[in-house]
């Protein structure tokens, strides 16, 4: 903090000097105003600028910003417009990770799909669909196909239980599909005594 009378009080960037560092509010002693083109020619090597992406439940569509640091201080940050065509899979990797798979629209067939395939990687060896594994390998399966996603509705519209069955080979495919079928065919039997 800033004592009430000093002349820095309504400085943007300060470079601090000295300060009683004893408590929270600890109060600056010595201190000179900078200002953001000083910063940007003279530690344009400390400074960085990244993307990021956020997920707004309320209003069902993604908040991409840019951020510019100093070191790991934020500095500023812009929102952006998601243009088609922009190339967003990493971000949305990474949102997905963040979020989870329930940011993605499950299927009940995608859903009993990832069951069965639990279900027998469960008593054999055999592929992992853990929520785990599928957040570990989404570079592998998922980010491939988020070509030109720009909104939450395009992303929902992804066909999840597609991209999981093309995970598998076709000999694991037809291993799953004999050890845990789709349905259970049961033949009623008659006893006579």
């Amino acid at each position: 903090m800033l004592h009430d009378e000093d002349t820095l009080r309504n400085e943007e960037y300060l470079v601090v000097a000295n300060l009683h560092a004893h408590a929270k509010d600890s109060l600056i002693n010595l201190a000179l105003s900078v200002t953001m083109t000083q910063i940007e020619h003279y530690f344009s090597s400390f400074m960085h600028t990244k993307q990021t992406i956020n997920y707004n439940k309320e209003n069902k569509k993604f908040d991409i910003r840019e951020e510019t640091y100093f070191l790991k201080l934020l500095l500023f940050a812009k929102p952006i417009q998601v243009a088609k065509g922009q190339d967003f899979q990493k971000l949305l990797t990474e949102l997905i990770k963040k979020e989870g798979l329930e940011l993605l629209t499950w299927s009940k067939k995608a859903v009993k799909f990832k069951e069965r395939v639990n279900f027998l990687h469960h008593h054999q060896e055999f592929a992992d669909f853990s929520d785990t594994a599928l957040l570990e390998r989404l570079d592998l399966w998922l980010e491939p196909h988020l070509d030109n996603i720009a909104s939450i509705k395009e992303l929902e519209s992804l066909d999840i239980y597609a991209l999981l069955r093309s995970l598998l080979t076709w000999e694991q495919q037809q291993l799953l599909d004999t050890r845990y079928p789709k349905v259970l065919q049961y033949q009623a039997v008659q006893v006579f005594i």
